[in-house]
């Protein structure tokens, strides 16, 4: 088997107060998309994944999180994908969508996500046999400058 390759398809810098990140008219070469982002926020809140601009329906999230004192679970018919801290705490997140393209299936990302002391991992499932067109970020409250995302197709 082919080592994967990831390919750099965009690069956004956010601006101050930024509350959405998107990526549209997304290839179809790829099998897996990967986003990578480092943000700082100025005031704490979550972050949602979207898929073709929805950020609510059809989803359903199940999430593993551990902080400084115990791990936890939980699931829900939710958008959200981490809580995320403010000021000088650097934020990251890793969301891999698979098989975007299928047209046969529902969808699955995983989340990597750390922020607000704790690091949180996501199976995010949206319920939806539709192609993914474009995939994204919001934030509750707004970016700080600097903050950067880069999507990646996996060959």
């Amino acid at each position: 088997m082919a080592t994967p390759t990831y390919i750099k398809l965009a690069e956004v810098t956010a601006s101050s107060g930024n509350t959405l990140i998107e990526f549209s008219s997304l290839p179809t070469t790829y099998r897996d998309l990967v986003l990578v982002g480092n943000y700082f926020n100025s005031s704490g809140g979550v972050v949602s994944a979207r898929w073709n601009g929805a950020t609510t329906s059809q989803r359903r999230i199940r999430m593993f999180a551990r902080d400084g004192n115990s791990p936890y679970t939980d699931q829900a018919a939710d958008a959200n994908i981490g809580e995320y801290a403010a000021g000088d705490l650097r934020n990251q997140i890793v969301v891999h969508w698979m098989d975007y393209r299928a047209t046969d299936k529902y969808k699955v990302a995983i989340v990597r996500h750390a922020g607000l002391n704790r690091a949180f991992m996501y199976a995010n499932h949206w319920e939806s046999t539709s192609a993914v067109t474009s995939v994204g970020l919001t934030f509750n409250r707004g970016l700080v400058a600097g903050s950067t995302f880069a999507l990646y197709g996996i060959e």
